[in-house]
């Protein structure tokens, strides 16, 4: 069987200053010691076969800090590269929660931008778990 885990990026510059630090800036300081917490912990508390990150490079730095110590290699995937807009004002509205999963009747639809990078997200998904059958 095939776990899949996720987890955000450190810190990053543009969370700290901004758009001045453009939109694929670099880990902080802070971040870096996040990103090397995540592959301590991980390499403690879980068994990780593979990696795969974003191309951006805050993401890709905290992959490459946390696989330096379960030993692995950072996979890079496009389509895990985060949406050019921000999301949650794109979201679609839900009245339940169980609406997420079945589309109930009480929601609205996506906007094409959200349903767009929803669809990215699946295919890169998609890709990765035909890939491995374990680990």
């Amino acid at each position: 069987m095939l776990r899949v885990l996720f987890a955000r990026h450190g810190e990053s510059e543009w969370q700290v200053v901004g758009e001045e630090a453009g939109s694929d800036s670099p880990l902080t300081q802070r971040g870096r010691r996040q990103a090397d917490h995540l592959g301590r912990w991980l390499a403690e508390h879980m068994a990780i076969d593979y990696i795969y990150a974003s191309p951006l490079q805050r993401a890709f730095d905290t992959a490459r800090a946390a696989a330096k110590h379960l030993n692995l290699p950072v996979k890079l995937h496009e389509g895990l590269q985060e949406s050019w807009f921000l999301v949650a004002p794109k979201l679609p509205a839900h009245t339940r929660p169980s609406d997420v999963f079945d589309g109930g009747e009480n929601s609205t639809p996506a906007s094409e931008d959200y349903a767009s990078f929803r669809s990215q997200v699946a295919r890169a998904l998609r890709d990765i778990l035909d890939r491995h059958d374990t680990g």
